[in-house]
């Protein structure tokens, strides 16, 4: 029973959103590196500087919400090893208007708001120096968008 749930669940969830996923390794390094996810006419960027032991798998999930008005890109692993001495994520496409954004450690606790900054002309949300608890799970930035059903998927 319970599975059948989940995957009425899932069926809606996919019926009424238009999405993509990707899987990618965050990796331990002197220098900072970066995953960028192209969909429709919008790219997300995720830079990051994160020390540790291994490398993680993470994933990406951009999203058209709301018959298409809105936009989010979400990064994101349950449980990260990795320490962040700084990230930064950027939404950019025709038309993006970032209008939120919200940010994750370790059990799913919310970051303290000065420990991030969210940049609106710029299109992006990062860590503050010397504020950041070098510790995070998720990112998300949430854009309205010009609200075009026709995009070609």
């Amino acid at each position: 029973m319970l599975f059948v749930v989940a995957l009425m669940v899932f069926m809606c969830y996919t019926a009424h959103s238009e999405h993509t996923i990707d899987v990618f390794e965050v990796k331990p390094s002197d220098k900072p590196l970066y995953y960028q996810k192209k969909w429709l006419k919008y790219k997300c960027t995720f830079i990051y500087f994160a020390q540790g032991q291994t490398k993680e798998e993470w994933r990406i999930i951009m999203e058209r919400l709301n018959d298409g008005t809105y936009l989010k890109c979400a990064i994101f692993r349950t449980e990260s090893y990795l320490t962040f001495e700084n990230f930064t994520v950027t939404l950019t496409g025709p038309g993006v208007d970032v209008v939120s954004h919200d940010v994750t450690s370790i059990g799913e606790t919310a970051l303290k708001h000065y420990e991030t900054e969210l940049d609106r002309p710029k299109r992006k949300v990062s860590s503050v120096d010397g504020k950041f608890h070098k510790k995070l799970s998720r990112v998300i930035l949430m854009a309205k968008i010009p609200g075009d059903k026709k995009t070609e998927l």
